[in-house]
């Protein structure tokens, strides 16, 4: 992926600073990035904006990330998908992710996006 990518985006995280933060940093690279703070928000904006990528928290309110990739899942079982966690034994049963760990780099982001979309 090059600066300026087209690929659409969706970032679900529950801390507003570190969403903010963020995807702000992440649109430097990636002018389609959406923001949810939960997964039944991020739910939503999955079906209406045609997303190519997703990430997600695990540990977030009103639909856990464990839920909304499950649902997306549903959807499409081969969607990419990057967790980002505190806890490495939260991300051990999941197949076909990439887990960057938390606080999360934007550096190891922006490589496990590189990685995902290839």
């Amino acid at each position: 992926m090059q600066k300026g990518s087209n690929k659409k985006i969706l970032y679900v995280e529950d801390e507003p600073l570190t969403r903010e933060l963020t995807v702000k940093l992440l649109r430097r690279f990636f002018p389609n990035i959406y923001a949810a703070a939960d997964g039944a928000a991020a739910v939503d904006i999955f079906k209406k904006e045609n997303i190519d990528i997703l990430i997600t928290d695990l540990s977030l309110p009103n639909m856990s990330g464990f839920e909304l990739i499950e649902e997306i899942r549903s959807l499409n079982p081969d969607f990419p998908i990057i967790i980002t966690t505190a806890y490495r034994e939260q991300a051990d049963n999941l197949d076909n992710v990439r887990v960057v760990y938390k606080p999360v780099s934007i550096d190891k982001l922006y490589q496990a996006l590189l990685e995902i979309s290839e």
